[in-house]
């Protein structure tokens, strides 16, 4: 190992969606840089921010954390100077590994206790061995709960705050890539990045690694494609917001040609939102009522294209948001009038339109489907396809960040891999 001389303080935490390489590469920036690798405290939307302790953490560590960009953690960030970084994995990858974290880990770690009654399987493997078994808590993860989890790093990178890498590119090119990304952070010499290579081989880690073995099952590229059943691929192609977080990550999902599932569920296990009137669940029909009365020449006509109306508007843009089809996410109808029916969440997200539109977003993403679960997620999916519009980032081969104005963020100077 070469001799490294810190030139001054780093702190470095990455931010991003599970089972994208986010302790793999932790590992190598702890190695290259002689950083300690700590516990980040997760922030919560409900409870305030306490500076204090995160200032404690010391003045150089590594961590990382999977949350959105809440605005009191951002603030915190730019004024300790910590380094933000999003890694970023085909999803099918990220889903399998999920799959089998969920079989390996489940009463030994912290994980989602709705991943865990989904994913939990008693035909599931402890080595990755075939086709994934296709069962119904499979189906309903992939329809209402996979796409929040893509969101972590599509947020991070959305709002230009944070280095991005592809797992990709670590894989395929790992001393390429950790030279671009060590240029725009201290730069090192490329020694002793091979040197943290080997020391944070998949194999090593398995031996060596805080997490113990399971946690370091295979890595690799492409995995999805042998062990995801073609339902569930095909579900990924046809379902929002899948279309639009792919197309933005710039992965493609193609089913192989040589398989085909034998087993196929029903095109959606949840009831459409509404057939008819009579229909609407409790929380609709007070929201229906209030449309109606607004559209009262409209709602003397058909009852089915009024329904139609209200679906449509359920989704759309609240006329109240001064930013209104300018800034992403997306505050809807249905967003806005939850938030005006409730003062907790009032209370959490004072500044809807403003400094806490993205926690607001990620809440609506992550709790209505669990506190309103006669909801149709085509509601939540609307929002997280708002998240992906605009320009898609950039990985040549590490996504810099963007000017924030909003937080007098500038790009660091980076100088490419190689010279």
């Amino acid at each position: 190992m070469t001799t490294y001389h810190p030139q001054s303080n780093l702190k470095i935490l990455l931010v991003s969606t599970p089972k994208t390489g986010n302790t793999w590469l932790k590992y190598l920036l702890a190695a290259i840089y002689d950083l300690p690798i700590i516990e980040f405290p997760m922030p919560e939307h409900w409870s305030e921010f306490d500076q204090n302790r995160y200032n404690e953490l010391g003045p150089r560590w590594i961590a990382h954390q999977h949350v959105p960009p809440l605005d009191p953690l951002v603030r915190w960030a730019h004024e300790q100077r910590v380094t933000l970084i999003t890694t970023v994995r085909h999803p099918g990858d990220s889903l399998v590994s999920m799959y089998y974290y969920v079989q390996n880990y489940t009463g030994t770690v912290m994980i989602d206790p709705e991943a865990i009654r989904l994913l939990i399987s008693p035909e599931g493997k402890k080595e990755q061995a075939g086709v994934i078994p296709l069962t119904q808590g499979l189906e309903l993860y992939v329809r209402n709960k996979f796409f929040y989890s893509l969101n972590y790093s599509i947020a991070w990178l959305h709002s230009g705050l944070s280095f991005g890498v592809r797992y990709e590119d670590l894989w395929d090119s790992p001393l390429r890539t950790l030279q671009a990304l060590t240029n725009c952070l201290q730069p090192v010499d490329s020694e002793r990045i091979r040197d943290a290579i080997l020391q944070c081989h998949i194999d090593v880690l398995r031996v060596r690694g805080q997490e113990g073995q399971a946690f370091y099952r295979a890595g690799g590229v492409g995995v999805w494609k042998t062990s995801l059943p073609a339902a569930i691929i095909k579900l990924l192609r046809e379902s929002p917001p899948y279309a639009l977080q792919f197309r933005w990550l710039n992965y493609k999902l193609d089913i192989p040609r040589a398989r085909r599932s034998k087993r196929v569920f029903a095109s959606r296990l949840y009831r459409l939102p509404f057939l008819d009137e009579s229909d609407l669940d409790w929380l609709t029909a007070q929201i229906y009522s209030s449309f109606a009365q607004e559209r009262q020449a409209v709602a003397r006509g058909d009852c089915d294209s009024m329904i139609d109306d209200f679906c449509k508007w359920l989704n759309a843009p609240v006329d109240k948001d001064p930013q209104r089809g300018r800034t992403q996410p997306v505050i809807t109808n249905l967003g806005a009038y939850l938030y005006r029916d409730r003062r907790d969440l009032q209370k959490a997200f004072p500044d809807l339109y403003g400094r806490d539109r993205a926690a607001f977003s990620h809440w609506f993403v992550e709790y209505v489907p669990i506190e309103y679960p006669e909801l149709d997620t085509t509601f939540v999916a609307r929002v997280c396809e708002s998240w992906v519009q605009g320009p898609a980032p950039t990985f040549s081969p590490v996504h810099l960040p963007k000017e924030q104005t909003l937080f007098n963020l500038t790009p660091r100077k980076c100088h490419p891999a190689g010279r």
